[in-house]
């Protein structure tokens, strides 16, 4: 059995996940542990650094994955329409960089629409083995979802109860109680 952690310099928690991972008592190979380049970093030298800090930070000869976490820096994100091409490139080169080398076990890719995963296998040796998207049952970006998995790319929901709004929900807890007991009307 494998378990999840998910920690990122944006988050600025590594150092704490890395003492959690050594002090849990689970042996490592048996946790999944994923960060992020963070989305600012669009050349291969602050990429490469990012991953090898994540790595000195958390204390782990390697990592099970690794992302990077927008095709915009945060700054720009749905503020302009540069989707930084070569910048991604230069990043996603860094990813590939560690993951031959072993520090990565997988690389990815975060927030990329159809068109900046194009833009990357242009010039990719490794295609992203996953793209981390905002999907819940009011945000389904079917294009994109099927664009990835017709790539061989696996889809990783964020936010999957809707930032938590999923559990608040009126009208999809209605609909949760007539899936449950079809036979009955509950409105």
């Amino acid at each position: 059995m494998s378990r999840f952690g998910l920690f990122s310099l944006a988050y600025d928690n590594e150092e704490g996940v890395g003492k959690g991972i050594r002090s849990c008592g689970i042996n490592r190979n048996e946790l999944f542990v994923v960060s992020k380049v963070a989305a600012e970093h669009k050349t291969y030298e602050s990429a490469a650094k990012s991953i090898d800090e994540t790595l000195l930070k958390i204390k782990l000869d390697y990592l099970d994955m690794m992302i990077i976490h927008s095709p915009q820096p945060w700054d720009k994100v749905n503020q302009s329409e540069d989707r930084y091409i070569e910048g991604n490139r230069a990043a996603w080169r860094a990813l590939e960089a560690a993951y031959k080398s072993g520090k990565l076990r997988a690389i990815g890719v975060s927030n990329f629409k159809e068109e900046d995963i194009e833009n990357l296998l242009k010039t990719a040796e490794i295609k992203p083995m996953v793209n981390q998207i905002l999907l819940h049952i009011s945000n389904t970006p079917l294009n994109l979802v099927n664009f990835c998995l017709n790539n061989n790319i696996a889809i990783e929901a964020y936010s999957p109860i809707a930032h938590g709004e999923i559990l608040i929900s009126r009208k999809l807890k209605i609909w949760q109680i007539n899936t449950m007991f079809p036979y009955h009307s509950f409105v």
